[in-house]
């Protein structure tokens, strides 16, 4: 007999292409994020039905990595824009405060796939040209 449960992507994917799925650590948020320039969040205390409960705005770019943080209030986006972005879960309010996003304990830094570099590695001293610097 076959499984009649949906995946993430079975159920979202009719609505945009799906760049990636993130658990929260407190296994309350599903994070998803797209080609579209958006990441969706969707409420995992609800049984198996996918309700979107809130979502990222503005977004520079599609998704290529997103992380949590340890407490789950915080989700860091890095786009195609070579932007990172730090939003509210689940509200998604930009955070633009670098104290206050200095503060945030990460739960994982995804490395980027297709060989590029984490944001903060990649781009050290803020590099405008979205180059990799060589100095270590």
């Amino acid at each position: 007999m076959r499984n009649k449960s949906k995946s993430c992507t079975e159920t979202v994917t009719s609505l945009f292409h799906v760049s990636l799925c993130r658990i929260s650590p407190d296994n309350r948020f599903l994070a998803v994020g797209s080609q579209e320039h958006t990441v969706d969040f969707y409420d995992l205390t609800q049984g198996t039905t996918l309700n979107r409960i809130g979502y990222c705005k503005d977004i520079a770019s599609f998704v290529i990595q997103m992380d949590f943080s340890a407490d789950s209030r915080y989700i860091q986006v890095s786009t195609g824009a070579y932007k990172r972005q730090v939003h509210e879960v689940p509200l998604g309010k930009q955070i633009t405060d670098p104290a206050a996003i200095e503060k945030i304990t990460w739960a994982t830094w995804t490395r980027y796939s297709q060989g590029h570099l984490p944001w903060a590695l990649a781009h050290p001293w803020g590099c405008a040209d979205h180059t990799p610097s060589t100095h270590w």
